[in-house]
């Protein structure tokens, strides 16, 4: 199962495991913002069905208006992948598009013009899902979580990795485009991070390298509103790697104040592959 023709920002491609099927298994996928959990389970995709407990996450942290959840597997020699594009208005939230694919190669969106989950900000949906392309019963589902150091502050600025895992092919060309969140820990709202300054080190550099400049500063980032406008811009810290060999490595961002007095630093690991015969796009 996979994205359809929808390309999400500088995501990470994932490694996808290989999974035998088990109508008992559970399966719970998270990132910062985002989870799904099933228990028991099957996920069935036209005729087939499968529990992808070890996917790999390949998602887009987005805005506060948009975000992904994508997951990617393998199985019956073949790659499938699960893809769900999450809106929200400030106030609550759902998903609109909800794609699959599967290991003959079909691609399959769900009715367009729909909305699923919708739910307040803050409160998971829990409920069965049955669309031609996929059913998901026992499903917990949320979407735009407050961040874990809001709830459990250690500093009053937190640095968080959008991503907290990069894994992808090395080669020629190919790398990926970091994002690194300040989070006022008191208001658990976004902090501009232009007066801060971030340093990106990549513990193997043979592996994967920072390029140049190293890092990007910030990046402004428009959204929609309900009613068409456009959001006030968003502000994300950004670095920027190359993909150089196959191997695993760390990349460890601080980040320092104008004074140079260091408020976080956030490390993330990261895991490289030869490619293979699966397209994959980083």
């Amino acid at each position: 199962m996979a994205l359809a023709n929808r390309r999400t920002d500088d995501s990470p491609a994932g490694t996808p495991a290989a999974q035998a099927p088990s109508s008992t298994q559970p399966f719970s996928f998270a990132t910062p913002t985002r989870r799904l959990a099933a228990h028991p389970n099957e996920v069935v995709v036209g005729a087939d069905a499968c529990i992808p407990t070890a996917a790999a996450i390949k998602s887009d942290p987005g805005t506060a208006e948009f975000t992904t959840l994508e997951l990617t597997w393998l199985q019956g020699g073949g790659e499938q992948r699960l893809s769900i594009y999450f809106a929200s208005d400030g106030t609550s939230w759902w998903a609109d598009s909800i794609t699959t694919y599967d290991a003959t190669g079909e691609w399959v969106n769900s009715p367009a013009g729909q909305r699923w989950f919708t739910s307040p900000l803050g409160t998971p949906w829990t409920g069965d899902l049955d669309l031609p392309n996929l059913r998901i019963t026992n499903m917990t589902v949320e979407a735009f979580l407050r961040p874990v150091s809001c709830d459990n502050p250690t500093s009053p600025i937190a640095v968080v990795a959008a991503y907290p895992t990069i894994d992808g092919i090395a080669g020629e060309g190919l790398g990926f485009g970091g994002r690194i969140d300040l989070i006022d820990t008191a208001t658990c709202t976004p902090v501009d991070p232009s007066p801060y300054t971030f340093t990106a080190i990549v513990d193997d550099p043979s592996i994967a390298a920072i390029n140049e400049p190293m890092p990007t500063s910030t990046i402004t980032t428009p959204g929609a509103q309900p009613d068409g406008s456009e959001a006030p811009p968003e502000q994300l810290g950004r670095f920027n790697l190359s993909f150089l060999k196959p191997g695993q490595t760390t990349v460890r961002v601080t980040v320092t104040d104008s004074a140079g007095t260091v408020i976080g630093t956030v490390t993330t690991p990261i895991t490289l592959r030869a490619p293979s015969n699966v397209t994959e796009t980083t």
